[in-house]
């Protein structure tokens, strides 16, 4: 028996020293103090040269789908305190893929 298996990719910045974003996050600055910096090297750094284009290109290219948890949208912890529905709207786009 053969089974079809899609590939999978995890994709993170993180900094030598383990962080993923700048100090005194907060809503209005999500990424923390100088986070951007952190992740500069895919968002249009104007150091990067041929190569690193190229390998940033393919790094980000479409995906099928993105899976996200609530820390992709900031640093906030536990209950949601406001009625937050995303930034799609009272109609979230949903996609059900089935190999059978």
């Amino acid at each position: 028996m053969e089974f079809m298996v899609s590939d999978t990719t995890c994709h993170m910045s993180i900094s030598l020293d383990g962080f993923v974003a700048g100090p005194d996050q907060s809503r209005a600055d999500p990424l923390g103090k100088r986070g951007p910096e952190l992740h500069g090297w895919h968002l249009g750094d104007p150091r990067a040269n041929e190569a690193d284009r190229t390998a940033n290109g393919w790094l980000m290219r479409p995906r099928g789908a993105y899976v996200m948890g609530r820390n992709m949208f900031g640093p906030v912890r536990g209950d949601w305190d406001e009625d937050w529905s995303g930034w799609w709207g009272p109609e979230p786009p949903t996609t059900r893929r089935s190999s059978c």
